[in-house]
């Protein structure tokens, strides 16, 4: 650890010294809002709670009344419950939701070509959903890439992400080409790199 030569140490008390003078007022004022600090995050808090509470009840109101168009209401359910629990879906929930994103991005597309929407808002529909879809199929590719090799390194594994067909069919795969075809199939990763993990 270096040492500090004691001069700067010196000059450095009496810098914080002399600010403490200058800003004394100042000071004592903030003496006195310091210990509040903490009551008026949790105000805040709760506050936030509040309104979002309040907002989901609108949200869910205004479902129940049949406002909302059910595009919006699964643009809400993507966010709120699917993609913040991407880890506990597995392979055939994960590319049914894929599956469901397509078929909406289609349904935009087409009615935008039909003049139902305008282009403006249709492309930002569009682009709020191509996100999803973005980020559930990394999601994919990365967890199908993990589980495979935990298939490969263990053979008590078991996965809960994929069908017990998948599973059996890479555990009967010898041949590393056969091997790197298979996994490519279900990930975007480099031939080379599932090469250097796998042999």
């Amino acid at each position: 650890m270096a040492k500090i030569p004691l001069n700067q140490v010196v000059g450095g008390i009496k810098k914080t010294a002399q600010i403490i003078k200058e800003n004394e007022e100042t000071l004592k004022k903030a003496a006195i809002i310091i210990p509040l600090i903490p009551h008026v995050k949790d105000a805040a808090n709760s506050a936030i709670n509040v309104i979002k509470n309040q907002n989901e009840k609108r949200i869910e109101k205004k479902k129940n009344k049949g406002k909302i168009p059910f595009r919006e209401i699964k643009y809400l359910e993507y966010n709120s419950r699917i993609l913040p629990n991407l880890d506990s879906y597995s392979y055939i929930e994960l590319k049914s939701y894929i599956n469901e994103i397509r078929s909406l991005i289609e349904q935009i597309e087409r009615e935008e070509s039909e003049k139902k929407l305008k282009a403006k808002l249709a492309e930002k529909k569009l682009d709020d959903w191509r996100n999803i879809l973005s980020i559930i199929e990394d999601k994919v590719s990365n967890r199908c890439y993990e589980e495979f090799l935990k298939i490969h390194y263990s053979n008590n594994n078991d996965s809960k992400f994929f069908e017990e067909k998948i599973i059996i069919s890479f555990r009967e795969i010898q041949n590393k080409e056969e091997m790197t075809e298979f996994i490519k199939r279900f990930t975007k990763n480099d031939v080379s790199e599932i090469l250097m993990d796998i042999y």
